[in-house]
């Protein structure tokens, strides 16, 4: 009897040594506000968030943010996360909305996957000329021509995912379809990107229409593909005092408009 006490509790001491984390998966999270409340109730606990359903912010929601010495892994699962920001025809409507922020700030760590990444979505491509929009992805699951396998991100006119001395993980899923001055797909500011799928396309900024990485940043690419971004500079990336270090994945048709900096 003893020997299995002490056995017991051995079991019980290694048990309160492993790291402890969380898996939400519920129906109750379909709003914008449901989601942040997940997150921000998760505290320091190193959580997993499955959306069930499209969701879709309102005017008067902010951004969602991962707080500093959080560690959340949202899993879209072949669903949309959607800001919003743009109406069904592609126009621009962020003037309508309390504050024209992010889609997804990061001050801690966040990782993206996606469980089903075969879900298909359609986008078309606003092609209205003279404004800094022109190109850029928008959703119409009716009747686009654009396809996207697996959950997407998208509807932001600021960024998608903006990196404030944070870290990302891109493991799948897809950034599209968003607008802005600098990089519209991911910002990074003294931050991380680690890039081992997924796809960051359809983005349009004046810089970095995909992805901006400044300020000692570190943005590493293993896999996936940063495509049919638009930008007056540097189209697909665009780095400023900061490391760019590229393993595999592919960078491709992006749009320059000013040869200042890369595609």
């Amino acid at each position: 009897m003893k020997k299995l006490l002490a056995l017991f509790l051995a079991v019980i001491m290694v048990a309160a040594l492993l790291p402890m984390s969380a898996f939400a998966k519920t129906s109750s999270i379909t709003t914008w506000k449901a989601l942040q409340d997940a997150i921000t109730g998760a505290g320091t606990t190193e959580t997993t968030i499955q959306l069930t359903c499209d969701i879709t912010a309102l005017e008067t929601d902010s951004s969602l943010t991962i707080g500093e010495g959080q560690k959340i892994t949202i899993d879209l699962n072949g669903f949309v996360l959607n800001r919003g920001m743009f109406d069904s025809d592609g126009k621009d409507i962020s003037f309508l909305f309390s504050g024209n922020d992010c889609s997804i700030l990061v001050k801690g760590e966040l990782t993206i996957k996606d469980s089903n990444p075969t879900k298909v979505h359609k986008f078309n491509v606003y092609e209205e000329e003279g404004g800094s929009n022109f190109g850029r992805w928008y959703l119409n699951e009716a009747s686009g021509t654009e396809e996207v396998a697996g959950g997407v991100i998208t509807g932001s006119s600021y960024d998608a995912v903006h990196i404030d001395d944070g870290k990302l993980t891109l493991e799948g899923g897809n950034i599209v379809g968003n607008a802005g001055d600098v990089g519209t797909g991911v910002y990074a500011k003294h931050g991380t990107v680690v890039m081992n799928g997924g796809s960051i396309c359809g983005n349009v900024s004046a810089k970095g229409g995909g992805v901006y990485i400044e300020d000692h940043s570190n943005f590493i690419m293993n896999n996936g593909e940063i495509c049919n971004n638009n930008g007056a500079s540097g189209g697909g990336l665009f780095v400023f005092c900061s490391t760019f270090t590229m393993n595999n994945g592919k960078i491709t048709k992006n749009g320059i408009y000013d040869c200042t900096a890369g595609g």
